[in-house]
């Protein structure tokens, strides 16, 4: 019988360089590492067509913003068989508040999606960025540390 693993945090949509934190390790390498109950997985949305967002758009309003095409959806629901498969079962599922982000966290089905605001975008305000990757670090290290407290 697979034992199922419970992955601390998958954060959805990443800001600036941390979405590609693994860059093109193989997924065995990635596979091997999701086996620490302590483990951070960092992801970006799934596949949605173009650049930034329309003139105008609206975080309130999915319809004004760019989102997830077909092959986007599949990629997230797929994303999360791959993860199930690896014995990751659930997760504490984190997300900007872009939808193509937080429709890709829910495609992958492995827990309620939390909107985390050091996740978000700043696409818009590149000088926000070390401000913003501070803010995601501080995130990431208060989650580890009361991952090993509950423990």
């Amino acid at each position: 019988m697979k034992r199922r693993r419970q992955l601390l945090g998958l954060w959805v949509c990443t800001i600036g360089t941390m979405g590609a934190a693994w860059g093109a390790a193989p997924l065995e390498d990635l596979a091997q590492r999701l086996q620490s109950a302590d483990h951070v997985l960092l992801m970006r949305h799934a596949d949605a067509l173009g650049v930034g967002d329309p003139p105008g758009y609206n975080l309130q309003r999915c319809e004004t913003q760019r989102n997830l095409n077909e092959e986007g959806r599949q990629q997230a629901n797929r994303s999360g068989r791959w993860l199930r498969a690896q014995g990751v079962s659930q997760a504490q599922v984190y997300s900007s508040v872009w939808c193509r982000c937080q429709h890709t966290a829910e495609g992958l089905k492995l827990g309620p999606v939390r909107i985390e605001p050091s996740l978000n975008s700043f696409f818009d305000q590149s000088h926000r960025a070390p401000e913003q990757n501070l803010q995601l670090q501080v995130f990431i290290a208060q989650a580890l540390k009361k991952r090993v407290r509950s423990r």
